[in-house]
Protein backbone atom coordinates (compact mmCIF):
# COMPACT_ATOMS: atom_id res chain seq x y z
CA UNK A 1 0.00 0.00 0.00
CA UNK A 2 2.99 2.47 0.78
CA UNK A 3 4.52 1.37 -2.30
CA UNK A 4 1.16 2.47 -4.44
CA UNK A 5 0.92 5.47 -2.65
CA UNK A 6 4.06 6.89 -3.50
CA UNK A 7 3.49 6.31 -7.12
CA UNK A 8 0.24 8.00 -7.25
CA UNK A 9 1.66 10.86 -5.70
CA UNK A 10 4.76 10.75 -7.83
CA UNK A 11 2.10 10.66 -10.63
CA UNK A 12 0.06 13.22 -9.52
CA UNK A 13 3.40 15.53 -9.17
CA UNK A 14 4.34 14.28 -12.78
CA UNK A 15 0.84 15.59 -13.93
CA UNK A 16 1.10 18.77 -12.24
CA UNK A 17 4.29 19.81 -13.28
CA UNK A 18 3.10 18.63 -17.20
CA UNK A 19 -0.04 20.95 -16.78
CA UNK A 20 1.74 24.11 -15.70
CA UNK A 21 4.60 23.68 -18.23
CA UNK A 22 1.72 23.64 -20.43
CA UNK A 23 -0.49 26.25 -19.41
CA UNK A 24 -0.53 29.94 -21.48
CA UNK A 25 -0.40 32.68 -18.73
CA UNK A 26 -2.54 35.26 -19.75
CA UNK A 27 -1.07 38.98 -19.96
CA UNK A 28 -1.99 42.51 -20.90
CA UNK A 29 -1.15 43.09 -24.49
CA UNK A 30 0.80 45.49 -25.50
CA UNK A 31 2.95 46.72 -28.65
CA UNK A 32 6.07 45.26 -29.88
CA UNK A 33 7.66 48.71 -30.91
CA UNK A 34 6.00 51.09 -28.01
CA UNK A 35 8.82 53.36 -26.42
CA UNK A 36 7.31 53.15 -23.39
CA UNK A 37 7.03 49.60 -22.89
CA UNK A 38 9.31 46.64 -21.90
CA UNK A 39 7.49 43.44 -21.49
CA UNK A 40 8.66 40.67 -18.80
CA UNK A 41 5.36 38.81 -18.46
CA UNK A 42 6.45 35.15 -19.73
CA UNK A 43 4.90 32.19 -20.67
CA UNK A 44 5.67 28.91 -20.61
CA UNK A 45 5.25 25.66 -23.15
CA UNK A 46 6.89 22.72 -23.96
CA UNK A 47 9.83 21.69 -25.40
CA UNK A 48 11.30 19.38 -27.88
CA UNK A 49 13.85 16.88 -26.21
CA UNK A 50 12.80 13.97 -24.66
CA UNK A 51 12.42 15.47 -20.94
CA UNK A 52 15.48 14.19 -19.44
CA UNK A 53 18.67 16.42 -20.39
CA UNK A 54 17.68 19.24 -22.66
CA UNK A 55 18.15 22.58 -21.13
CA UNK A 56 16.17 24.34 -18.71
CA UNK A 57 13.88 27.56 -19.89
CA UNK A 58 15.58 31.21 -20.47
CA UNK A 59 14.23 33.86 -18.09
CA UNK A 60 13.37 37.29 -17.86
CA UNK A 61 12.63 37.42 -21.76
CA UNK A 62 11.93 40.66 -22.93
CA UNK A 63 11.95 43.41 -25.90
CA UNK A 64 12.27 46.68 -26.52
CA UNK A 65 11.58 49.60 -29.35
CA UNK A 66 13.01 48.27 -32.76
CA UNK A 67 14.40 50.24 -35.26
CA UNK A 68 11.26 49.91 -37.50
CA UNK A 69 7.84 48.81 -37.43
CA UNK A 70 9.07 45.46 -38.89
CA UNK A 71 11.99 44.35 -36.51
CA UNK A 72 11.76 43.32 -33.04
CA UNK A 73 14.70 43.29 -29.83
CA UNK A 74 14.53 40.40 -27.82
CA UNK A 75 16.88 39.86 -24.77
CA UNK A 76 16.64 37.13 -22.35
CA UNK A 77 19.07 35.20 -19.87
CA UNK A 78 19.54 31.71 -20.05
CA UNK A 79 19.01 29.51 -17.08
CA UNK A 80 20.88 27.59 -14.90
CA UNK A 81 22.58 24.43 -15.93
CA UNK A 82 20.72 21.73 -14.69
CA UNK A 83 22.65 18.56 -12.50
CA UNK A 84 21.50 15.76 -15.14
CA UNK A 85 23.27 17.15 -18.13
CA UNK A 86 26.76 19.00 -18.97
CA UNK A 87 25.91 19.66 -22.66
CA UNK A 88 25.90 23.15 -23.29
CA UNK A 89 23.77 25.51 -25.11
CA UNK A 90 25.12 25.55 -28.52
CA UNK A 91 21.57 27.71 -29.79
CA UNK A 92 18.27 29.07 -29.13
CA UNK A 93 15.33 28.77 -31.37
CA UNK A 94 13.31 31.64 -31.75
CA UNK A 95 9.72 31.94 -32.97
CA UNK A 96 7.57 34.60 -34.28
CA UNK A 97 4.30 33.21 -34.62
CA UNK A 98 0.86 35.15 -36.23
CA UNK A 99 -1.24 32.74 -33.88
CA UNK A 100 -1.26 31.76 -30.29
CA UNK A 101 -0.42 28.22 -30.51
CA UNK A 102 2.62 26.98 -28.52
CA UNK A 103 5.39 25.81 -31.43
CA UNK A 104 6.00 21.83 -31.64
CA UNK A 105 8.83 22.08 -33.64
CA UNK A 106 11.77 24.14 -35.52
CA UNK A 107 12.71 24.48 -38.87
CA UNK A 108 15.27 26.84 -40.52
CA UNK A 109 13.04 26.49 -43.88
CA UNK A 110 9.72 27.59 -42.01
CA UNK A 111 8.89 31.64 -41.85
CA UNK A 112 9.08 33.06 -38.84
CA UNK A 113 11.37 30.47 -37.57
CA UNK A 114 15.17 31.97 -36.53
CA UNK A 115 18.24 30.51 -34.45
CA UNK A 116 20.43 32.80 -32.16
CA UNK A 117 24.05 31.68 -31.13
CA UNK A 118 24.40 29.70 -28.04
CA UNK A 119 25.82 30.96 -24.84
CA UNK A 120 27.11 30.13 -21.23
CA UNK A 121 24.78 28.96 -18.27
CA UNK A 122 23.49 32.29 -16.77
CA UNK A 123 24.62 34.72 -19.14
CA UNK A 124 22.49 37.50 -20.77
CA UNK A 125 21.04 37.18 -24.89
CA UNK A 126 19.98 39.25 -27.54
CA UNK A 127 18.62 38.66 -30.95
CA UNK A 128 16.85 41.07 -33.31
CA UNK A 129 13.90 39.66 -35.04
CA UNK A 130 13.38 40.90 -38.60
CA UNK A 131 11.24 40.74 -41.79
CA UNK A 132 7.73 40.72 -39.28
CA UNK A 133 5.07 42.24 -41.51
CA UNK A 134 3.50 45.58 -39.98
CA UNK A 135 0.48 46.74 -38.22
CA UNK A 136 0.28 42.86 -37.31
CA UNK A 137 0.34 39.81 -34.08
CA UNK A 138 2.54 38.40 -33.22
CA UNK A 139 3.08 35.83 -30.57
CA UNK A 140 7.11 35.84 -29.67
CA UNK A 141 9.04 32.63 -28.15
CA UNK A 142 12.30 31.43 -27.25
CA UNK A 143 13.84 27.83 -26.40
CA UNK A 144 17.45 26.76 -25.31
CA UNK A 145 18.94 24.05 -27.15
CA UNK A 146 21.57 21.52 -27.06
CA UNK A 147 22.31 18.01 -28.12
CA UNK A 148 20.18 16.52 -26.32
CA UNK A 149 16.96 18.59 -27.65
CA UNK A 150 15.40 22.23 -27.04
CA UNK A 151 14.19 22.97 -23.62
CA UNK A 152 10.55 24.22 -22.46
CA UNK A 153 10.01 27.42 -24.60
CA UNK A 154 9.35 30.92 -23.06
CA UNK A 155 6.89 33.22 -24.35
CA UNK A 156 5.83 36.94 -24.44
CA UNK A 157 2.51 37.78 -24.63
CA UNK A 158 0.44 38.92 -27.80
CA UNK A 159 2.43 42.11 -29.36
CA UNK A 160 1.38 43.98 -32.49
CA UNK A 161 3.97 45.91 -34.77
CA UNK A 162 3.70 49.41 -35.52
CA UNK A 163 2.05 50.49 -38.89
CA UNK A 164 3.38 53.19 -41.05
CA UNK A 165 2.53 55.67 -43.97
CA UNK A 166 1.83 53.47 -47.25
CA UNK A 167 4.83 53.98 -49.72
CA UNK A 168 4.07 56.03 -53.19
CA UNK A 169 1.72 54.70 -55.37
CA UNK A 170 3.87 53.10 -58.85
CA UNK A 171 3.60 53.63 -62.35
CA UNK A 172 1.80 56.84 -62.45
CA UNK A 173 0.96 57.64 -65.99
CA UNK A 174 -1.03 60.51 -67.93
CA UNK A 175 -2.63 59.73 -71.51
CA UNK A 176 -5.93 59.45 -73.26
CA UNK A 177 -6.06 63.14 -74.16
CA UNK A 178 -8.69 65.05 -75.34
CA UNK A 179 -8.75 68.87 -76.27
CA UNK A 180 -10.13 69.58 -72.35
CA UNK A 181 -9.46 66.48 -70.63
CA UNK A 182 -6.54 63.75 -69.23
CA UNK A 183 -6.46 60.52 -67.85
CA UNK A 184 -3.86 59.70 -64.90
CA UNK A 185 -3.41 55.77 -63.91
CA UNK A 186 -1.28 54.35 -61.32
CA UNK A 187 -0.77 51.29 -59.43
CA UNK A 188 -1.56 50.54 -55.98
CA UNK A 189 1.70 51.27 -53.57
CA UNK A 190 4.09 48.35 -52.58
CA UNK A 191 3.76 48.73 -49.22
CA UNK A 192 0.40 49.94 -47.42
CA UNK A 193 1.94 50.32 -44.14
CA UNK A 194 0.41 47.48 -42.39
CA UNK A 195 -3.30 49.62 -42.72
CA UNK A 196 -6.14 49.25 -45.33
CA UNK A 197 -5.43 51.85 -47.72
CA UNK A 198 -8.34 54.64 -47.16
CA UNK A 199 -8.16 56.19 -51.09
CA UNK A 200 -6.25 58.08 -53.29
CA UNK A 201 -5.83 61.98 -53.63
CA UNK A 202 -4.93 63.60 -57.42
CA UNK A 203 -3.41 66.73 -57.29
CA UNK A 204 -2.40 68.66 -61.07
CA UNK A 205 -0.42 71.99 -61.55
CA UNK A 206 0.61 73.90 -64.80
CA UNK A 207 3.93 74.06 -63.40
CA UNK A 208 5.80 71.36 -62.15
CA UNK A 209 7.50 73.25 -59.08
CA UNK A 210 6.60 72.91 -55.38
CA UNK A 211 3.30 69.71 -55.23
CA UNK A 212 2.35 71.29 -52.23
CA UNK A 213 0.86 74.07 -54.14
CA UNK A 214 -0.88 72.09 -57.05
CA UNK A 215 -4.38 72.06 -56.46
CA UNK A 216 -6.65 68.74 -55.33
CA UNK A 217 -9.02 67.70 -58.77
CA UNK A 218 -10.43 64.78 -56.85
CA UNK A 219 -10.46 61.36 -54.69
CA UNK A 220 -10.93 58.31 -55.46
CA UNK A 221 -11.27 54.48 -53.39
CA UNK A 222 -8.79 52.47 -52.47
CA UNK A 223 -9.55 49.99 -55.01
CA UNK A 224 -9.59 52.79 -58.03
CA UNK A 225 -6.41 53.57 -59.68
CA UNK A 226 -7.69 56.23 -62.09
CA UNK A 227 -8.87 59.49 -62.82
CA UNK A 228 -10.25 61.84 -65.51
CA UNK A 229 -9.31 65.67 -65.01
CA UNK A 230 -11.53 66.97 -67.03
CA UNK A 231 -12.30 71.05 -67.84
CA UNK A 232 -8.87 71.44 -69.11
CA UNK A 233 -7.51 73.73 -72.08
CA UNK A 234 -6.98 72.30 -75.34
CA UNK A 235 -2.75 72.27 -76.29
CA UNK A 236 -1.73 73.11 -72.75
CA UNK A 237 0.73 71.15 -70.51
CA UNK A 238 -0.64 69.79 -67.17
CA UNK A 239 1.73 67.84 -64.06
CA UNK A 240 -0.16 65.20 -61.86
CA UNK A 241 0.66 63.79 -58.50
CA UNK A 242 -0.94 60.79 -56.65
CA UNK A 243 -0.98 60.76 -52.74
CA UNK A 244 -1.84 56.93 -51.08
CA UNK A 245 -3.58 57.06 -47.97
CA UNK A 246 -3.82 55.10 -44.87
CA UNK A 247 -4.49 55.35 -41.02
CA UNK A 248 -0.91 56.88 -40.57
CA UNK A 249 -1.07 59.50 -43.03
CA UNK A 250 -0.23 60.19 -46.81
CA UNK A 251 2.70 59.75 -49.09
CA UNK A 252 2.88 61.66 -52.74
CA UNK A 253 4.39 60.52 -55.57
CA UNK A 254 6.62 62.23 -58.34
CA UNK A 255 4.97 64.19 -60.80
CA UNK A 256 3.87 62.69 -64.63
CA UNK A 257 2.72 65.20 -66.83
CA UNK A 258 0.21 65.42 -70.01
CA UNK A 259 -0.41 67.70 -72.75
CA UNK A 260 -4.19 68.52 -73.85
CA UNK A 261 -5.06 68.30 -77.86
CA UNK A 262 -4.95 71.23 -80.10
CA UNK A 263 -8.01 72.54 -81.82
CA UNK A 264 -8.40 74.11 -84.89
CA UNK A 265 -7.77 77.91 -84.76
CA UNK A 266 -10.20 80.44 -85.11
CA UNK A 267 -9.85 81.99 -88.34
CA UNK A 268 -7.99 85.42 -88.54
CA UNK A 269 -10.24 88.87 -88.57
CA UNK A 270 -10.30 92.27 -89.52
CA UNK A 271 -8.85 91.63 -93.34
CA UNK A 272 -8.47 94.64 -94.81
CA UNK A 273 -7.27 95.07 -98.48
CA UNK A 274 -4.79 98.20 -99.38
CA UNK A 275 -2.31 99.52 -102.20
CA UNK A 276 -4.83 97.65 -105.39
CA UNK A 277 -3.40 98.41 -108.94
CA UNK A 278 -3.99 97.06 -112.51
CA UNK A 279 -2.22 93.79 -111.52
CA UNK A 280 -2.47 93.12 -107.64
CA UNK A 281 -2.78 94.28 -104.56
CA UNK A 282 -2.07 93.91 -100.78
CA UNK A 283 -4.27 92.87 -97.60
CA UNK A 284 -3.56 92.50 -94.23
CA UNK A 285 -5.12 90.53 -91.02
CA UNK A 286 -4.88 90.12 -87.64
CA UNK A 287 -4.34 86.59 -86.06
CA UNK A 288 -6.94 84.24 -84.97
CA UNK A 289 -8.40 85.32 -81.49
CA UNK A 290 -7.90 81.39 -80.45
CA UNK A 291 -5.06 79.48 -81.57
CA UNK A 292 -6.30 76.59 -80.82
CA UNK A 293 -3.91 75.22 -78.06
CA UNK A 294 -0.87 75.43 -80.67
CA UNK A 295 1.13 78.23 -82.55
CA UNK A 296 0.01 79.27 -85.67
CA UNK A 297 2.47 77.49 -88.33
CA UNK A 298 1.27 79.49 -91.32
CA UNK A 299 -1.50 80.57 -93.23
CA UNK A 300 -3.21 80.00 -96.32
CA UNK A 301 -4.20 82.89 -98.65
CA UNK A 302 -7.16 82.03 -101.07
CA UNK A 303 -7.84 84.37 -104.25
CA UNK A 304 -11.70 84.40 -105.92
CA UNK A 305 -12.62 85.57 -109.43
CA UNK A 306 -15.99 86.13 -109.29
CA UNK A 307 -17.72 82.30 -108.16
CA UNK A 308 -14.29 80.50 -108.36
CA UNK A 309 -11.74 80.33 -105.69
CA UNK A 310 -7.79 79.27 -106.21
CA UNK A 311 -5.61 78.66 -104.22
Amino acid sequence: MRFIASMLAVCGAYTAQAASIMTQISAEEVNINDPDTTDTSNEVGSGFGNGKNEPTPVIDLTYSKASDATNAYLSWTSGSQPKRTTAPINSYYVFARTNDAIPLSWDVNVPGHYQAPGSDWDSPNSFMITNLQKGTDYWLWVGAHNEDGTGSLTGLPKTTTLTTLPSPVVNINVGEATANSLKVTWGAPLDNGGLNLDGYTIYQRESFEDPTEADIVGKTAGGVFEFTSSNLIHGKTYFFWVSAENAEGSTLSTRNSGITLAEIPTPPHNVQFSGVTATGFTFTWVAPKDDGGAAISGYDVFISEGTEQSA
